[in-house]
């Protein structure tokens, strides 16, 4: 019961701290048969969240003993939130001989017919890049397949999970659910065959799971795709008639992007080399002033008087969301400021005690005003209230600082015309050269 009603909680924290959430490949989940899910792990435990905030199936988490804990924080978290302990040679050498009943726990779970959570990689880091898998998904998967008589029909699900950064408020995730693998089809009952097929059935899991995230191989490779997106995306988005919402388009064009990159260094190192420099000299002038690139392509002065009128209207029920969520917000901030963690946890931190303090906190609200006001049953639907404007707050305080910008920059442009225009006219030829590449590239694609 507990494990819902986490789940229902999560769901609508998860709609407050991203900007933007899209889901898909729910298809590919085939129903009616035990699953393993596996993903990617860049966000500790909101990664988690996310996965069993997205399927529809109960899952149970693998997770490292040291989290799951003795006594009754350990029966807590095996019983009402679904984590079966596994313990690593890395941290508890000591109790490695009990993963043997986390196996032949698994086994009778997936033999039920209910499905589980892996995040193969071993270790939670926050990069774009998929670390080489451990075995423990093929080796689960293969050993509670052949335990039964009659198939299980057992899957593996690969789930890929894409943030623009998991430890920025209002930043966007794109969730990538791929092929399903029956696990049958590529095993045998022969004993001598299980190590190769163990290895085969591990790197077929990997490939899939490369398949729906943003892999990037070589660390320089990553603020150069930064860089390069937060250039020429909006423009080639609006070439190509792609939408703001459409995060599964923007993923393929980041995956071009990134094939892209490769191409050109290994076939034209000189074209390559001069683009990095173009685009580095841009950014760095950027910088410089203080100033986006969206700034520059989006140069207008012309105030929007349908934004003020916009500002104005929306005023009472913004201060009516900063009312009901001032407290809680406040006392986040002031919990995560004494709480020392590592920057991989971050994210999680915030949307963990996030949940918890406005749960607690809105509940609170509904039960006071119940008694004290003469509202009655209407009380109950204070946290609704609460939560809807505060989302509005959020939204509301975003387009301020737009405007702010908008006004720094206006700013900047009476202060030096002269740079702002030489800064649209580099602008203009560093977006002429990435075309022409762009149709290069295609071009030896075909």
């Amino acid at each position: 019961m507990l494990y819902f009603i986490l789940k229902i909680l999560s769901k609508l924290t998860l709609k407050s701290f991203f900007r933007r959430i899209r889901i898909v490949g729910k298809e590919n989940i085939p129903e009616n048969v035990p699953v393993i899910f596996i993903a990617n792990h860049p966000s500790a435990f909101m990664d988690p969240i996310i996965v069993a905030s997205t399927v529809k199936q109960p899952v149970y988490f693998i997770a490292a003993g040291e989290y799951v804990g003795k006594g009754v924080k350990g029966y807590m978290f095996r019983k009402w939130l679904h984590m079966i302990p596994v313990f690593r040679p890395s941290t508890r050498p000591e109790e490695v001989h009990k993963n043997k009943d986390m196996f032949n726990h698994c086994f009778d779970h997936l033999s039920s017919g209910r499905s589980l959570l892996i995040f193969p990689e071993g270790v939670s880091k926050t990069e774009r890049k998929i670390k080489p898998f451990k075995t423990g998904v093929a080796r689960i998967a293969r050993g509670a397949e052949l335990l039964n008589a009659k198939k299980l029909h057992l899957h593996i699900v690969p789930v890929g999970l894409n943030y623009s950064n998991p430890h920025q408020f209002r930043s966007d995730v794109f969730v990538n659910i791929g092929k399903a693998i029956c696990v049958s089809d590529y095993i045998s009952e022969n004993p001598e065959n299980e190590f190769t097929e163990v290895e085969q059935l591990t790197k077929l899991a990997e490939d899939r799971l490369h398949e729906t995230v943003l892999h990037i191989d070589k660390e320089e490779d990553d603020p150069l795709l930064t860089k390069l997106h937060q250039i020429y995306s909006r423009d080639l988005k609006e070439e190509l008639g792609i939408d703001f919402k459409e995060q599964e388009r923007e993923f393929i064009l980041q995956k071009n992007m990134l094939a892209a990159i490769d191409h050109f260094r290994t076939n034209a190192p000189h074209k390559f080399d001069f683009a990095v420099q173009e685009i580095n000299l841009y950014t760095a002038k950027l910088n410089q002033y203080g100033i986006t690139d969206k700034d520059i392509r989006e140069l207008k002065f012309q105030r929007s008087f349908f934004r003020i009128a916009s500002y104005i209207l929306g005023l009472p029920f913004f201060l009516m969301g900063v009312v009901f969520n001032f407290i809680p917000y406040y006392l986040v901030q002031f919990i995560l400021k004494r709480i020392r963690m590592n920057e991989n946890f971050q994210g999680s931190m915030i949307l963990a005690v996030g949940l918890i303090l406005f749960f607690v906190f809105y509940v609170s609200v509904s039960i006071i005003a119940g008694i004290l006001l003469p509202l009655g049953w209407w009380a109950v639907l204070l946290p609704a209230v609460m939560y809807i404007t505060g989302i509005y707050s959020q939204m509301y305080l975003s387009a301020i600082q737009y405007t702010r910008q908008r006004k720094n920059l206006r700013n900047v442009f009476r202060q030096n015309k002269k740079m702002i225009q030489e800064l649209g006219e580099e602008r203009r030829k560093l977006i002429v050269l990435l075309e022409e590449l762009r149709l290069e590239f295609e071009g030896e694609r075909i």
